[in-house]
């Protein structure tokens, strides 16, 4: 399992974004704080990574409950977004929705059915999922 022992550097500045700063002591809070309303069972994340600190905040939580990314940069065309999520179907998406960071059931926020999503079988060390054009 992924740990970090953030504590150690207690109130030291750890992530400083445009209009705000918080420490490792902070972090490690809001990152046990996501971690507590996370399913146990290990899940397929994807994060639609932006350059802020929540993306940090929640690669950080994910990865230290064991589960699974898929990290996409939020600015790529929605089109293949919406390929990659059809294809990999993950369980929870991670994105900025109005002002407000928190993760959505895709099959809600997506206009994919429950019933017909796929059952993942995820390799328990599976921590990072990336994926590539093929031409590499």
């Amino acid at each position: 399992m992924f740990d970090l022992k953030l504590l150690r550097y207690g109130n030291t500045p750890c992530l400083i974004g445009e209009n705000s700063e918080i420490t490792y002591q902070e972090l490690d809070s809001i990152c046990k704080g996501i971690q507590e309303v996370l399913p146990n069972q290990k899940q397929l994340i994807l994060v639609k990574a932006t350059t802020n600190i929540e993306t940090i905040v929640g690669y950080l939580s994910f990865l230290r409950s064991n589960h699974a990314l898929i990290m996409l940069d939020a600015s790529i065309e929605q089109e293949l977004i919406d390929t990659i999520i059809k294809e990999y179907q993950p369980n929870f998406i991670w994105e900025e929705l109005e002002s407000d960071r928190r993760y959505i059931n895709t099959y809600e926020g997506y206009g994919l059915r429950s019933e017909n999503l796929k059952t993942l079988s995820l390799e328990p060390e599976l921590s990072l999922l990336l994926s590539t054009s093929g031409s590499t």
